[in-house]
C-alpha cells in the first residue's frame, strides 16, 4: 500500500502526462492513510468503494463523485444483472450530480 506522498507524486505524474488530473478509486484506504483535510487530494474525484445504503468520505471530499454501493455479492444489491453471470458491482451518481453532468465529467468524453 502506497503513503501518501508516494499517491500525490503517482497523481501529479498523471497529471503531467495526460494534461488533466486523475481520478481516485478508493473506500477505506484513503480514510486510513489521509489524515484531516488535504486539499491537494481533495481537488481530485473521488469514486468510492463503500458498500452499504449510506457512503461517508474522507475529509477531504464533501462528497465522492461516483459511489461503488455494492460489490462482491455485498452491499444493497442488485448483485446480478440479467445476461451476465456471476455478481456485478454497481455504482451511482451522488447528488446533486446528474447522469447528464457524469457523461460530460467522464475522462476522455
Amino acid at each position: 500500500m502506497p503513503s501518501l506522498a508516494d499517491a500525490k507524486a503517482f497523481l501529479s505524474r498523471i497529471q503531467v502526462q495526460l494534461g488533466r488530473k486523475a481520478l481516485i478509486y478508493s473506500g477505506n484506504v484513503a480514510k486510513e492513510k489521509i489524515f484531516g483535510q488535504d486539499a491537494y487530494m481533495g481537488s481530485h474525484r473521488l469514486w468510492l468503494a463503500e458498500y452499504g445504503s449510506q457512503w461517508s468520505v474522507q475529509k477531504s471530499w464533501t462528497a465522492p463523485w461516483l459511489w461503488q454501493c455494492n460489490g462482491d455479492a455485498s452491499g444493497p444489491g442488485p448483485h446480478t444483472i440479467p445476461g451476465l453471470s456471476g455478481n456485478v458491482d454497481n455504482s451511482t451518481i451522488v447528488p446533486p450530480m446528474t447522469v447528464d453532468d457524469l457523461i460530460q465529467q467522464w475522462p476522455g468524453a
